[in-house]
């Protein structure tokens, strides 16, 4: 992993620098993580998480993983006709 100190708007305020997985696993604490927005060194400006490919690629993957960890809601049973 690079040296790369990544910052995420949360609350209104700036947080960071973290590292890109501990800025992901905050995003993903958010009600919508990819528009969230983002910055690190290099970046002309404050970018949307889901317009920042390394970092969606990091969301899509962590989201999915959390949806297939996800407990089946149990189907409900069958109604008898009266």
């Amino acid at each position: 992993m690079g040296r790369e100190r990544w910052f995420f708007v949360q609350g209104g305020r700036r947080q960071g620098p973290v590292s890109l997985g501990q800025m992901v696993n905050s995003l993903l604490g958010q009600p919508d993580p990819r528009i969230v927005l983002v910055w690190k060194k290099g970046f002309a400006s404050w970018t949307r998480a889901e317009d920042v490919p390394e970092v969606d690629r990091h969301l899509e993957r962590s989201i999915k993983k959390v949806a297939e960890e996800a407990p089946k809601a149990p189907r409900p049973a069958p109604v008898e006709p009266r």
